[in-house]
């Protein structure tokens, strides 16, 4: 009996006084469950030496972290009993996996104890947070709670707490991805934990430290998506695409970045201010300052604008669809990037997902064989040009102005927009404004005098592709009902660099008119006047850019022509609607 433990003697004890609690010999040789665990020993002595934690210890031990459970420094530890857990295929794994997805899930520094109600979130050394209660850790029940040692505390577990790899973890983890992997895992990168590392002397006005701890971030991630998909405290739902839809969205996305190669001529209308230069491709000719790699730039540009649009932020309500696979009853569901981008079409995500949603430590991620976004919500918007980069033949001083117009004192004066298509009439009465908006060169500018006023357009960020072109024009009963009516005669003219590097200068025209034809907008309407035109190459993220050139075609020498001609342009917007854009928006009514 020498050998029974302390706990071992109450037992037999126990038997002594209750005659019918012991029914036979071997009772009293059998050492209860936990009879080895003691306060005066260390975490690893109680683990080693417990009968029902020889496979954490083993674990442990294959790991080669034994000295860190029989260190001074406090820990608390959720220990899985032998029986409750597949302890054969966590040893099948090497050390760093192992401390990283088993003892780092189930350790952590400082004393959790049991006392009163608890419930409470842990962060383990793996970083992981837990949810930690009088009855479980992360849902896994407590057997025995609260079993001191002489460094820490131990909660012995029914269980094991399942590792989950964050969203960036995760990208390690993926199949099929190996594109994306690619291109993310080239911008990782090591940086130096200060929090976690600990702090040595200062030699020669720098910090040392005595052990230096250094985790790893993406600059893609962080700096593109503007998230941290390491960090345990967000939540984020990830879209990885697979080999296919990385293909897919090459292909498209890269037809409408091609550069030229080489020194990019263009018309940079901010820097010329005489009539020549205005009109004249040469001596309006400006130069990028260095040569465009056009190579490069689509490459890196196209896995850009592919990854964009991937993070979506699970703390926004609008985006709980994403994640939770439920549109919203009633109404329709829009997702907002973490680049600001808006997302509509949810179902199509929902059928190009493959496989199931995965659940990870800070979110949820999907598969996709198909990026289906619409194109005009992500690689390829529409553009809007409000501000002229220049308002010419005016006296120096005179700029132009931007009026706001109240939208409720256009009631009852629809007629104004009956030209304007239904998309169009969207974009420049907006909901979330209370303003119509439009620029203008104002009367007392050039009244009684002959000044043709020519407002340009730098059209910044075009891309290789078709656009309509649409030109809003407003008239003055906008502003003032009872304003002459009174047409513009007006021209349009485009500069642009062609694929050979050459510089174009073109008129642009109406379908269904001449070259020669005067554009005339309506009186008293604002006028839509369309063009359809492709760049041969794209000016996206460049200093140069094609430029729209508006300009009227009747002179105003005579007080005849100034009576009977609109001498004042307005303009509520220049957009470069894209091809697939325009045929999505076209179909849409009141």
């Amino acid at each position: 009996m020498k050998n029974i433990s302390k706990i071992g003697m109450a037992v037999v004890a126990g038997c002594m006084f209750a005659a019918t609690s012991c029914s036979d010999y071997s009772d009293y040789n059998t050492v209860p469950e936990d009879a080895m665990l003691s306060a005066n020993k260390t975490l690893w002595e109680n683990i080693s030496e417990s009968e029902n934690l020889q496979d954490f210890a083993a674990i442990i031990a294959k790991a080669g972290y034994t000295q860190n459970f029989s260190a001074p420094q406090y820990y608390t530890v959720w220990a899985p009993v032998d029986g409750t857990y597949d302890a054969q295929a966590i040893l099948a794994k090497d050390s760093a996996t192992i401390v990283k997805e088993f003892i780092g899930q189930h350790m952590a520094t400082y004393s959790h104890v049991i006392s009163g109600e608890v419930n409470k979130r842990i962060v383990s050394l793996n970083d992981k947070h837990h949810v930690f209660t009088n009855e479980a850790y992360d849902g896994i029940a407590i057997k025995t709670p609260n079993v001191a040692t002489t460094n820490g505390v131990m909660h012995l577990l029914n269980g094991q707490s399942e590792y989950h790899p964050n969203l960036y973890e995760e990208i390690d983890n993926l199949k099929d991805c190996e594109s994306f992997k690619a291109y993310i895992q080239k911008y990782d990168e090591y940086y130096l934990d200060v929090n976690n590392s600990v702090v040595g002397p200062m030699v020669d006005g720098k910090q040392t430290y005595l052990d230096s701890v250094f985790k790893k971030r993406n600059v893609i991630i962080n700096n593109i998506l503007n998230v941290q998909l390491e960090n345990e405290d967000s939540s984020y739902t990830m879209l990885y695409p697979n080999d296919r839809a990385w293909e897919l969205a090459y292909e498209n996305i890269s037809k409408t970045l091609n550069y030229y190669s080489g020194k990019l001529y263009y018309m940079d209308m901010s820097k010329n201010t005489t009539a020549a230069a205005a009109c004249n491709a040469t001596t309006a000719k400006c130069e990028t300052p260095v040569n465009i790699d056009a190579a490069f730039y689509r490459d890196s540009l196209t896995k850009r604008a592919i990854v964009e649009n991937l993070v979506f932020s699970n703390t926004y309500e609008r985006n709980k669809p994403i994640w939770s696979g439920q549109l919203s009853s009633g109404k329709l569901d829009t997702l907002y990037t973490s680049t600001s981008s808006y997302i509509t079409n949810i179902e199509d995500i929902y059928a190009h997902t493959v496989g199931d949603v995965k659940s990870n430590s800070n979110g949820y991620s999907r598969v996709m064989d198909s990026l289906c976004f619409y194109p005009w919500q992500t690689y390829e918007p529409v553009y809007k040009y409000l501000k002229p980069v220049r308002y010419f033949n005016l006296a120096s001083g005179k700029k132009y102005t931007e009026n706001n117009i109240i939208k409720s004192t256009l009631a009852g004066r629809e007629s104004l927009f009956e030209n304007v298509p239904a998309f169009i009439k969207r974009w420049i009465l907006p909901e979330n404004s209370e303003f119509f908006t439009y620029v203008s060169i104002d009367r007392e500018n050039f009244l009684s005098t002959s000044s043709k006023v020519e407002f340009d357009f730098a059209l910044d960020n075009a891309l290789s592709t078709k656009y309509h072109i649409f030109v809003v024009t407003v008239p003055a009963q906008v502003k003032d009902p009872e304003a002459p009516l009174l047409p513009t005669h007006l021209r349009f003219d485009l500069s642009y660099t062609d694929a050979t590097g050459a510089q174009k200068f073109q008129r642009l025209n109406v379908e269904g008119k001449k070259l020669t034809d005067d554009i005339i907008t309506t009186p008293g309407k604002l006028s839509v006047i369309e063009f359809e035109f492709e760049f041969p190459i794209s000016y996206y993220k460049l200093d140069a850019y094609p430029t729209l050139l508006m300009s009227h075609t009747k002179a105003f020498t005579t007080s005849v022509n100034r009576n009977k001609y609109d001498q004042e342009l307005r303009v509520a917007g220049v957009f470069l609607v894209p091809e697939t854009a325009y045929n999505y928006f076209k179909n849409i009514t009141e």
